[in-house]
C-alpha cells in the first residue's frame, strides 16, 4: 500500500511540475531568445539576456523605455537608435535601473522636446547627447552621479582627493539658462569641465563668460550657437584648455582674453593648446573697442602680438596686414583663413 501511494505521489508531483512549465512557456515566463522585437513602438535587440533599444517604429513621437522586456533586462540606447526620429518625448519607467548606457549620437536629430526619468546612474557616451537641438528640458530618477540643478543635467564625480566636481553633461537647447543668464549672456561657472556637446544648439545665448572656476571646455560644448563673444575670465592661461572645435568659428565671433600688455597678447595667442591656436584671428583684449578689420596678432607668423591691433585688407585669399602707421610702414601678406570669410551656419 505504501509503494502505492509514493508512486501516486510522485506521478501527481511530476504532472505538476510539467503543468508549470507548460504554463510559464504560455506566459512568457522562460528566457526570451535572442533577436530584434518590437513592442509599444520601441525596437528592441536581444542578446544574452539583455535587450538593447535600437529604434522605433515609423511615427511614433512617445516612448516609454521599461527597466525589463520580456524578462530580459533593457539596458542601453544604441548607437543612432532614436536619430532623426518623430520621437518628441522619451520616458524612462520610475524603477532603478541596475546598468543602463546611452551610446553615441543617440538622439542625434530627433525632434525629442522631453526627456523624463533619465537612470541617474547612466554611463554616457562621449557624444551621447549630440544633436539635441530640440530639446526643452530633462528630469532624472533614482540614485547615481547624475542630477538635474537648474534645469541642467550635471555629473557630480568624485575626484581623487575624495571632493567632487560638477561636469556639465547638458544644458536644454530650446529652453534659457535658468541661472547666471543675462541678456543672452550665460556665465560659465560652478563646474570644473563642460562636457561635449552640453550646450550645442542653444538657441537663446549669444555672448559666453567663462568663469575661473572653468578648466576644461569640450569637443563642440557650445557649437551651433552664433555666438558674438567669448569672454575669458581666468588670467592664468594654462589652467584653461578650450578644445578646438569647443564654438562654432566664423567670422564676426570674438574670443576676448584678459590681456593688458603686449607681451600679454603674445602668451595669450602663443599658447597652443586650445581653440586659441587653431583662430588666432579672432583673439581680442578684453579692452578692444575697435569696429574695423582688424587682428591683434598671428600665431607663428610675422605679425607680433599686439593690444593696440592692426588694420588688414584683403585681397583674393591673402590678407595685408600694416605692421606700423603711416606710409612708410611695413606690412605682412597671409593666407586669409576660410573662418574669417564664412557667415554663421546653424
Amino acid at each position: 500500500m505504501t509503494r502505492v501511494k509514493s508512486k501516486i505521489l510522485y506521478i501527481v508531483l511530476a504532472f505538476m511540475m510539467l503543468l508549470t512549465c507548460v504554463l510559464i512557456a504560455a506566459c512568457g515566463g522562460g528566457p526570451i531568445a535572442d533577436g530584434d522585437y518590437t513592442e509599444n513602438g520601441i525596437k528592441y535587440r536581444v542578446t544574452g539576456g539583455t535587450a538593447s533599444v535600437v529604434g522605433v517604429e515609423e511615427n511614433t513621437t512617445e516612448i516609454t523605455i521599461p527597466i525589463e522586456f520580456s524578462g530580459a533586462k533593457v539596458s542601453s540606447i544604441a548607437n543612432c537608435a532614436l536619430a532623426e526620429s518623430t520621437l518628441t518625448k522619451v520616458s524612462f519607467e520610475q524603477a532603478e535601473f541596475s546598468s543602463f548606457t546611452v551610446s553615441a549620437d543617440a538622439f542625434n536629430g530627433s525632434d525629442i522636446t522631453k526627456i523624463e526619468n533619465f537612470p541617474a546612474n547612466a554611463t554616457l557616451d562621449q557624444d551621447a547627447f549630440s544633436g539635441l537641438s530640440n530639446l526643452e528640458s530633462i528630469s532624472v530618477y533614482g540614485q547615481g552621479e547624475l542630477t538635474v540643478e537648474n534645469g541642467m543635467l550635471i555629473q557630480n564625480q568624485e575626484t581623487s582627493n575624495g571632493s567632487t566636481s560638477k561636469i556639465l553633461r547638458l544644458l536644454p537647447a530650446a529652453s534659457e539658462p535658468q541661472t547666471n543668464f543675462v541678456n543672452g549672456t550665460f556665465t560659465v561657472t560652478g563646474f570644473s569641465e563642460v562636457f561635449d556637446h552640453a550646450a550645442s544648439y542653444n538657441q537663446f545665448i549669444t555672448d559666453l563668460v567663462i568663469a575661473e572656476d572653468i578648466q576644461n571646455i569640450e569637443t563642440d560644448a557650445f557649437s551651433h550657437i552664433a555666438l558674438n563673444s567669448v569672454t575669458i575670465e581666468n588670467t592664468d592661461r594654462y589652467a584653461l584648455d578650450i578644445d578646438s572645435s569647443a564654438f562654432t568659428a566664423y567670422k564676426d565671433l570674438k574670443i576676448l582674453v584678459p590681456a593688458t600688455t603686449d607681451n600679454q597678447m603674445d602668451a595669450w595667442i602663443d599658447y597652443g593648446q586650445n581653440f586659441i591656436d587653431w583662430h588666432s584671428w579672432l583673439i581680442h583684449p578684453q579692452s578692444c573697442n575697435r569696429t574695423d578689420a582688424h587682428v591683434h596678432g598671428v600665431r607663428n607668423s610675422a605679425v607680433p602680438s599686439s593690444i593696440q591691433g592692426y588694420t588688414y585688407r584683403v585681397n583674393g585669399t591673402l590678407a595685408t596686414i600694416t605692421i606700423s602707421p603711416g606710409s612708410s610702414g611695413t606690412s605682412v601678406s597671409l593666407t586669409f583663413p576660410d573662418y574669417m570669410t564664412q557667415e554663421f551656419v546653424r
